[in-house]
C-alpha cells in the first residue's frame, strides 16, 4: 500500500514537472516574428506571426518628429489571455527602438481594458491624458 501511494505521488511530481517544463519550453522557443505587411513615410503595419500563423497586427504611425504612435494592436480572440499580446509588444517596441527615431511612443486605450492597460503599465507606458470619454492617452519612452 505504501509503495502503490509512494509511486502516486511519484507520478503526480512527475505530471507536475512535466507541465512546467512544456510551458517553459513553449514560451522560450523563438517562434515568434514580425513581418512587415505595408510601408510608406507616415504609416508601417506589421504581422505578428505566431508558428507560421498570423495572430495579430499593428499600424506605427508618424504623428510628428518627435512621436511614434501605436494604433489598432491587436490578437485574434482565439489567441487571447494566453501571453502573446505582451510578447508582441515587446517585439514591436524593440523593433521601434532599434529602427526608428523618435523619442515617444504614444497609444490609445479604453478605459475599460484593464487587461490591455495592465500589460502597457508592466511594460513601462504610464497614463498621459484623456482622448475623449472612453478612451486615454498612454506614453512611453522610445529607449
Amino acid at each position: 500500500l505504501i509503495l502503490i501511494i509512494l509511486y502516486g505521488y511519484l507520478f503526480y511530481f512527475y505530471i507536475y514537472v512535466m507541465k512546467y517544463i512544456k510551458i517553459f519550453e513553449y514560451f522560450t522557443q523563438d517562434k515568434y516574428e514580425l513581418k512587415l505587411k505595408y510601408s510608406d513615410s507616415d504609416e508601417q503595419e506589421y504581422y505578428f506571426i505566431f508558428n507560421n500563423i498570423k495572430v495579430g497586427y499593428v499600424f506605427i504611425k508618424h504623428y510628428f518628429d518627435d512621436e511614434l504612435y501605436l494604433s489598432s494592436l491587436t490578437i485574434e480572440d482565439k489567441y487571447q489571455n494566453k501571453g502573446m499580446g505582451t510578447i508582441f509588444l515587446i517585439k514591436i517596441l524593440e523593433l521601434m527602438k532599434n529602427n526608428y527615431n523618435e523619442k515617444l511612443i504614444r497609444l490609445a486605450v479604453s478605459y475599460d481594458n484593464k487587461i490591455a492597460i495592465n500589460i502597457y503599465k508592466k511594460i513601462g507606458f504610464i497614463e498621459d491624458r484623456p482622448v475623449d470619454k472612453y478612451q486615454f492617452y498612454m506614453i512611453k519612452p522610445n529607449s
